[in-house]
């Protein structure tokens, strides 16, 4: 099986080439090619608002998103977030822990 980093720069070049390659909608998935993997090309861009997420899609091409076709400067369906743990975590404020001492 082919790992991420080939599974992404294969996806970049089938982009490229006007084939509609399919990823995921969820960002970091280990095994699989995500839209939010084209951050870093600026072809997609994450989008967080007080109940949802959602992203931009700004690529070269279109892709296929969970089965649906986004076009350049379209974005995916908003999924509903409950950001309650982030609040409750304080990640603003979390202090580093050293495990290994």
């Amino acid at each position: 099986m082919a790992n991420k980093d080939q599974l992404f720069l294969e996806a970049c070049f089938y982009i490229k080439m006007g084939v509609l390659v399919d990823v995921e909608d969820a960002s970091s998935m280990a095994d699989s090619v995500c839209i939010g993997d084209f951050r870093d090309l600026g072809w997609s861009k994450r989008v967080a608002t007080r109940d949802s997420l959602y992203y931009e899609w700004n690529g070269p091409n279109p892709i296929r998103v969970s089965g649906c076709i986004i076009n350049p400067g379209e974005s995916t369906e908003e999924t509903e977030m409950d950001w309650s743990w982030y609040e409750k975590f304080n990640c603003n404020n979390f202090n580093y822990v050293n495990w290994n001492s």
